[in-house]
């Protein structure tokens, strides 16, 4: 599966809240279903990795839709201790006792910021 590296975007901000934007195509919202269900995203430092750094789901509200968007929010007391430069994540849709992998797996940036904590 290939891995989408975004570059030129605003990164996550360790220790500030972020959120994540990703817009699909309506051919690609309507296919995937993208728009009901329950959407969840795990992070991690590197793809093997066990343990997740973040879990964001839809029923938690730190996945939000809208018009083909899916937004991922992510707390500033969840990265404040990140030390990584990148995470990676993918998607997820549960529908009862249907499970779907959203295709791709997406790497996106981490920054640390000089003031810290306030």
């Amino acid at each position: 599966m290939t891995t989408q590296v975004f570059r030129n975007v605003s990164p996550i901000l360790a220790g500030y809240d972020s959120t994540i934007r990703i817009k699909f195509s309506q051919q690609a919202w309507d296919v995937l279903e993208l728009g009901t269900g329950r959407l969840i995203s795990h992070f991690r430092s590197e793809i093997e990795d066990e343990e997740p750094l973040f879990v964001a789901d839809s029923e938690a509200e730190s996945i939000m839709r809208d018009t083909n968007t899916v937004s991922i929010i992510i707390p500033g007391l969840t990265t404040k201790n990140w030390e990584v430069r990148a995470v990676y994540f993918d998607m997820a849709r549960l529908d009862g006792t249907s499970k779907k992998a959203i295709p791709g797996i997406w790497r996106w940036p981490v920054r640390k910021r000089v003031t810290r904590d306030v």
